[in-house]
């Protein structure tokens, strides 16, 4: 895996949180009786720019479904950050 930010090759681990389930996950009538699934979830730092970041598994379809529900535009806190960010 490479750095969002400078694309140098990852390699230092931060921290190792073992194993988690997708966050806010949706689960339909049927899954709910399926075993769920689970990804590791460390957390690297990049040598080249310091950058911390979670190292990627799971892929944008697998976290996201067509019926997830989060709207920055409804976040009061993501709203204030971004506002003060473009009056800088």
């Amino acid at each position: 895996m490479k750095c969002r930010h400078c694309g140098a090759p990852l390699t230092k681990t931060f921290v190792d949180l073992g194993a988690s389930p997708p966050s806010n996950a949706y689960l339909t009538k049927e899954a709910l009786g399926a075993p769920e699934v689970w990804y590791p979830l460390r957390v690297l730092v990049c040598t080249g720019c310091w950058l911390v970041q979670t190292e990627d598994h799971a892929g944008r379809e697998e976290l996201f479904a067509s019926d997830y529900a989060y709207f920055s535009s409804t976040s009061a806190g993501w709203l204030a950050h971004t506002k003060a960010y473009v009056e800088r």
